[in-house]
């Protein structure tokens, strides 16, 4: 349904060119960052976070 590498933009609502269905939708997230920044630096670095999770979409 979405894919972006680019964490400002959300989720415009459509699958392909059409408006989605009202219904639940299931997403995994796979993010790769940096965590645990303490006494000016980062202590982990390239950590990989998996999220899932669902919404559901009322119109």
């Amino acid at each position: 349904v979405y894919k972006s590498n680019d964490p400002s933009k959300g989720w415009d609502g459509k699958i392909g060119r059409n408006v989605a269905a009202s219904g639940t939708y299931y997403y995994v997230i796979e993010a790769t960052g940096t965590d645990r920044y303490t006494e000016g630096r980062y202590k982990d670095r390239n950590i990989i976070y998996n999220i899932k999770g669902h919404i559901n979409l009322f119109k």
